[in-house]
């Protein structure tokens, strides 16, 4: 029994111990003030952040009320950031595939709900369930079945190649991961055991797809497509998906501490590669607030903007729209009383996060070049917190 007790006492002194631990290293990394001032809340958020760069923008109405940056695109040539420093924006470039589909849908090319066989010209289907329909409903809502595979999808970024647009074609990528005599085909690691439909599963591969079949049904390459279609209209005149086509004398590189990577891109880019600006970027949340229309240039109908923030898989995951996160803070676990809509990318060397709120005509944009440590993560928390204060 005293051994008993003196474990206790040791455990609790050992959770002492970490209890104070924790206390000083939040008190030393972390800053939990909250100023009025946006410019004062950044600054000193950013004091306690090792992150390379960082751009925050406000849109309020139809503009970019408020802009913050910080550090450097570039640490090692001391290069500002701007409102058009272009960013590599990792997973917020889904919110653009998504689009381009629901543009296809509302032209009647696509049947979001219809068999997605219907629109390759190689047959897909989960070999767990072969008799199961996968639709494009399903690939925008992550609940395809379609998994990431990611000893073959890490494969394919070129970082350690020196960096570079992929090195392979979507429908290459395509058909090798999702077809039987395909060269990265695996029925246990690129698809789920659990049928189409009946499973939530974030896949970066859904969203490859998604931009594969863009280029069938429109007959046109996904990326010259999302520039017709979408870029130019909007005069987001420096967006691309491709590095060939991007101001890289603009571009912010991403850094791993202090270290800069090269730019990269990988095969699956519909789900990750976008380059834009906070200027650019605040024109699409811009037409998503003003019923699908900016400048003129009608993008998407109101109805259509309706149903991609609606609700799709409730029983699944509750926040989940097509492509739109309903909830978008809620991903790292700040509870949100309200529908904030938006998404948020992480890759080597990127983090960002886009939210919007129609009610109140607002929308804010974080972009970092840097990749997130624990006391980065905590800070980074509360400047979500604070976006979704500033667009409430």
């Amino acid at each position: 029994m005293k051994l008993f007790k003196l474990i206790g006492k040791i455990i609790l002194a050992l959770l002492a111990i970490c209890v104070i631990a924790i206390g000083i290293f939040l008190a030393v990394n972390v800053d939990f003030s909250n100023p009025d001032s946006l410019e004062a809340f950044l600054d000193n958020k950013m004091k306690k952040m090792g992150v390379a760069g960082l751009a925050f923008a406000v849109v309020d109405g139809e503009e970019i009320s408020e802009f913050y940056s910080y550090g450097y695109a570039d640490i090692a040539n001391k290069t500002p950031i701007n409102e058009d420093t272009i960013f590599q924006m990792a997973s917020v470039s889904k919110t653009v595939t998504g689009t381009a589909i629901m543009q296809l849908s509302e032209a009647g090319k696509i049947d979001i709900d219809t068999d997605i066989n219907e629109y390759l010209p190689f047959k897909v289907s989960n070999p767990h369930h072969p008799e199961t329909t996968i639709t494009t409903r399903m690939l925008l809502t992550h609940t395809s079945s379609i998994i990431d595979n990611w000893d073959v999808y890490d494969s394919f970024y070129t970082i350690d190649s020196g960096g570079g647009d992929p090195t392979i074609s979507l429908a290459d990528f395509n058909k090798g991961y999702l077809t039987p005599d395909g060269d990265y085909y695996d029925t246990e690691l690129n698809f789920s055991e659990e049928a189409p439909g009946a499973y939530y599963e974030y896949s970066n591969c859904g969203y490859a797809l998604l931009g594969y079949i863009v280029e069938c049904v429109s007959g046109t390459e996904f990326n010259k497509y999302c520039n017709e279609n979408i870029f130019t209209p909007l005069g987001m005149d420096s967006t691309r998906w491709f590095l060939s086509e991007t101001d890289l004398s603009r571009l912010a590189k991403p850094h791993e501490g202090e270290n800069a990577l090269p730019y990269y891109s990988f095969a699956t880019y519909p789900d990750g590669c976008l380059r834009t600006s906070a200027n650019d970027y605040s024109k699409f949340l811009l037409m998503y607030m003003n019923g699908g229309t900016l400048g003129g240039a009608k993008i998407l109908e109101q109805s259509t903007i309706e149903e991609m923030l609606r609700p799709q898989v409730i029983d699944l995951y509750e926040n989940q729209g097509i492509t739109w996160d309903l909830k978008v803070p809620e991903e790292i676990f700040i509870n949100c009383d309200s529908y904030v809509y938006g998404h948020s990318g992480g890759d080597p060397g990127i983090s960002t996060m886009v939210m919007f709120n129609p009610e109140t005509n607002k929308a804010a944009i974080l972009l970092i070049n840097s990749d997130l440590e624990l006391k980065e993560v905590l800070t980074y928390r509360q400047i979500i917190k604070r976006m979704v204060s500033e667009i409430s």
